[in-house]
């Protein structure tokens, strides 16, 4: 009885980590989508559609479902992008199947997949796991989980912010 107490709370913790990992994923791409749409506008910002493209892939990259519209709308109308309506229906495809509806909607124009995706949301080749010069997003993920509220939204705007500055 007292290890499945123990097999309990553990697997509750383990919840509840995940899901706070979650909530921190979801919010980091909200971000980005919110700072590609000022780039891709001209929103406070100068407006600059290839910054705009990288921070929606950024953000799709956490399955963000408004990124993969907004990336795929890009390059279906070649907005600062050269137009590619395999790439557009793809990501048009898979926005509409996580829910977003202007992606439902859209579908109708953009065709189904033609599962072909951009270069920016490739597979990234496999990495050996102690090497000091290339960065783990899953372990910074697991690093940011830990910290202080306060500490965390600091780190996450330097994350955000980093490669705009060509920060590492």
């Amino acid at each position: 009885a007292c290890l499945m107490v123990i097999l309990s709370i553990a697997v509750s913790n383990a919840w509840a980590a995940g899901s706070a990992l979650d909530q921190v994923r979801a919010s980091l791409a909200q971000q980005l989508l919110s700072l590609g749409g000022q780039y891709e506008h001209g929103e406070n910002l100068p407006q600059d559609y290839l910054r705009a493209a990288e921070l929606y892939c950024d953000a799709a990259r956490y399955g963000n479902a408004e990124a993969y519209y907004a990336l795929g709308w890009m390059y279906g109308n070649g907005r600062g992008l050269e137009r590619d309506e395999r790439i557009a229906a793809t990501l048009i495809a898979h926005s509409s199947r996580l829910g977003f509806e202007p992606a439902v909607n859209a579908q109708r124009f953009f065709g189904p997949s033609a599962d072909v995706l951009p270069p920016c949301l490739a597979p990234r080749p496999a990495v050996a796991v102690n090497d000091p010069t290339v960065s783990d997003d899953a372990n910074l993920d697991a690093v940011l989980i830990r910290l202080a509220p306060n500490k965390r939204r600091v780190a996450l705007l330097i994350r955000l912010l980093a490669p705009q500055y060509a920060i590492d």
